[in-house]
């Protein structure tokens, strides 16, 4: 009786998130990971970590803009290159029974394939990027940023269009290197031979993504 009754308390949860008008982050304390795996769904977008249910909402135009773009521009290259995987929003990243993350966008490399299993990700991604948003600037940059580090991604991307600041975090020798750019190149150690101008991402509109890749020679 008290599972069915939880049930039906996630079922209104969710009726609940759809009729709030954005942006929102809500968290809710003292959840399990069964909760998060009840709430979650392809048209919801949710966290768990230590306990905490974060439901993220709507996100802005601006926000997807940007987001699609590196999506393309990482799919491109990675596809052509025969790298590995580019996943968006929606994919789950579990790092742990604790803790399960939804990167804005995910790449996979080819030695690490064997981590997808039941429709999400095991393990640590190679690289997550996260695109902040007025709603998620603290929660990004602080626990999730944390967490992304303590399950040992390799490389992290934070794109804030609000400053125009790019930052990267990479983990080398078992600490992060963390670099910080409003505008030259980024050479991202987990994709070989790709180099990204910052500038692209504050473009107005932003560029098409084979001419940024025929710009930078690949």
């Amino acid at each position: 009786m008290i599972r069915q009754a939880h049930e039906i308390d996630v079922d209104r949860t969710r009726a609940a998130i759809r009729g709030i008008d954005p942006p929102f982050l809500l968290r809710q304390f003292e959840a399990t990971f069964a909760d998060f795996e009840r709430v979650a769904d392809e048209d919801l977008k949710c966290e768990y970590t230590d306990g905490e249910l974060i439901v993220h909402s709507p996100a802005s135009f601006q926000h997807e803009d940007i987001v699609a773009f590196v999506l393309s521009l990482l799919r491109e290259y990675v596809t052509q290159h025969r790298l590995g995987r580019v996943c968006g929003s929606n994919v789950v990243m579990q790092l742990s029974d604790q803790r399960a993350f939804c990167p804005d966008v995910s790449v996979l490399l080819n030695r690490r394939l064997d981590a997808v299993r039941d429709g999400r990700i095991h393990g640590p991604v190679d690289l997550a990027v996260e695109v902040i948003s007025r709603s998620t600037r603290d929660y990004d940059r602080g626990p999730k940023l944390a967490a992304y580090c303590e399950g040992r991604v390799p490389e992290i991307w934070l794109i804030d269009p609000a400053t125009k600041s790019f930052e990267a975090h990479v983990l080398s020798s078992d600490q992060y290197r963390r670099s910080e750019l409003t505008s030259g190149t980024h050479q991202p150690a987990s994709i070989t031979g790709l180099t990204l101008d910052v500038a692209w991402f504050w473009r107005d509109p932003l560029p098409a993504v084979r001419d940024c890749l025929l710009e930078k020679g690949v």
